[in-house]
């Protein structure tokens, strides 16, 4: 779902994906519950029971309440608006706040097709991190200030957005884009790229 409206374009979470994520968990629980009550499957090893009864299907119960959450009471996951794009849904930081034009250099979208479906994901390569970026990344976790690193030695300072996170298809929303914010776009130099 795509409003443009006086503040900005609003994107919201796919809930269609959201429910069918719930949904293969749901039945991932299901099947492993019916195999633990079948004697031919179920685990004979008290230490495997216990994995599977304090380990596995509390993952599972916290996977569906959150897919289930999200899908129920979506916010934005993004905005593109006068001042900026507001980021509820890059991989790397779990959204970036908002990203000022001015520190923008390239939207673009990739394609990778697999066997059975393509991967699209919109990227936003940055001149430099801004500075409230840049502040919470150093804040954050080991593992995640080092995929931020290996990103930026990548070729720049870029922040992932999966397809699966938007509603919207990610070349309608660069078009959108493109026409909503002529003058940003120009003013900072900033290129779009659609893709195929």
């Amino acid at each position: 779902m795509c409003i443009p409206y006086p503040h900005g374009i609003v994107v919201y979470a796919n809930r269609r994906r959201l429910l069918t994520m719930a949904g293969v968990f749901l039945g991932i629980a299901a099947l492993l519950f019916a195999t633990m009550r079948d004697p031919r499957y179920a685990p004979t090893k008290v230490s495997d029971q216990i994995i599977v009864v304090f380990c596995i299907f509390p993952f599972l119960i916290a996977a569906i309440a959150f897919t289930v959450m999200q899908a129920l009471w979506r916010r934005p996951t993004l905005i593109v608006a006068e001042e900026g794009i507001y980021d509820h849904a890059s991989r790397v930081t779990n959204g970036s706040g908002l990203i000022p034009w001015e520190n923008v250099a390239l939207l673009y979208m990739l394609s990778r097709r697999h066997v059975i479906w393509t991967e699209r994901d919109l990227y936003i390569v940055l001149h430099a991190l801004p500075p409230d970026l840049a502040l919470s990344l150093n804040r954050m976790g080991r593992a995640k200030s080092l995929a931020a690193r290996l990103i930026e030695k990548a070729g720049g300072p870029q922040l992932k957005i999966s397809q699966e996170s938007l509603s919207l298809p990610i070349p309608d929303l660069l078009h959108e884009i493109e026409r909503h914010y002529p003058t940003q776009l120009h003013e900072h130099g900033i290129v779009v790229d659609a893709g195929d």
